[in-house]
């Protein structure tokens, strides 16, 4: 896998990953639970952002800023978002009931107080990014852990059905001669040279 896929691959499951355990802990918290719609384009929009915090590996910092800027972001979206009107009614009631000079003050107000985490939403958000990191922190390490643990099971099983399969070969072994055998094209019987032979004879 190529270093930008690596980079692309990381970054949205962070992405993922905290838009998830945000959108729990903010429902815990005493929030309304986003809907779907909101989920999927906050992913699509923490996508860049968590893949330039990350980087090229999982350090601890970057992951740790991530993690925490995420958060914070879906924090806000999340209270913007939730609930049928819930900042347009307070931002409505603001208009209707105060002077035009304090519209922009009590516009401002209003979002604050909406924005403004409670103690319990607070921790729960911490609790968040914490599970957020080690999952991320960690669950890379295992993933890769579990990967090289497959490949090596899966290298052994080829190799034990490769040798399974395989026709032994048949050995040739070439034995010695008997001792009996050599020799057999010698002179056996041993007489005079053949000019001794000639003058004898004559």
């Amino acid at each position: 896998m190529r270093t930008r896929q690596l980079r692309a691959l990381r970054g949205s499951a962070a992405a993922t990953i905290a838009v998830l355990f945000a959108a729990v802990s903010h429902t815990i918290g005493g929030g309304s639970a986003p809907s779907v719609a909101i989920l999927l384009g906050v992913s699509a929009l923490a996508w860049p952002v968590t893949t330039a915090l990350v980087g090229r590996g999982l350090r601890p910092l970057g992951l740790a800023s991530a993690v925490i800027i995420t958060q914070v972001a879906l924090h806000i979206v999340f209270a913007l978002t939730s609930g049928p009107g819930a900042s347009a009614g307070s931002l409505t009631q603001s208009l209707a009931t105060h002077q035009h000079g304090h519209v922009v003050m009590d516009s401002a107000g209003a979002v604050a107080q909406i924005v403004l985490p409670s103690p319990a939403m607070l921790a729960a958000h911490a609790l968040a990014a914490v599970a957020s990191f080690l999952a991320l922190f960690a669950g890379e390490r295992m993933l890769r852990a579990i990967a090289a643990w497959t490949l090596r099971l899966l290298a052994r099983a080829a190799v034990a059905a490769r040798g399974s399969t395989s026709v032994p070969r048949a050995s040739f072994v070439v034995a010695p001669a008997p001792l009996f055998r050599f020799g057999r094209g010698a002179v056996r019987r041993r007489g005079p040279p053949l000019q001794w032979g000639d003058a004898l004879v004559a």
